[in-house]
């Protein structure tokens, strides 16, 4: 099995931190989060782990740590299947940014909403093109 890929990104505009992991079991990324020292509570380590374990392709979690988010996916590759996975998985977390910052997404504000998937897709592929 091959070493797990993480990707940090900060989102400076809204003063968020997202986190992409590939491959990655729940002890790998506990292990992660401590060297980036991310404080994880019982309830996201909890949640993480009841994720990760069932063998599951793709999850998207907003940390209780103010701010932080996460993409996992269980790998990548640059079938269909996977980039739509995980641009899936990109549009939770900017659902979840937009609750987090407390904005309303109506038809005359959901242009931000777009400019910041754009951004965090842009992100993802761009540093995973150069990984996988």
């Amino acid at each position: 099995m091959a070493d797990p890929i993480y990707i940090a990104m900060k989102v400076p505009i809204y003063s968020v931190r997202i986190y992409v992991a590939v491959g990655a079991s729940a002890d790998q990324l506990m292990q992660y989060f401590k060297t980036k020292k991310v404080k994880l509570t019982a309830t996201d380590t909890e949640a993480i782990r009841e994720t990760i374990e069932p063998n599951n392709e793709a999850f998207a979690y907003q940390l209780e740590d103010a701010g932080r988010f996460l993409i996992w996916l269980s790998k990548y590759d640059k079938s269909p299947r996977r980039i739509q996975a995980l641009v899936h998985e990109i549009t939770h977390t900017t659902l979840h940014i937009f609750e987090h910052i407390d904005a309303e997404i109506t038809n005359s504000s959901h242009e931000p909403l777009c400019y910041l998937h754009d951004y965090i897709t842009g992100e993802c592929l761009k540093r995973l093109s150069k990984l996988v």
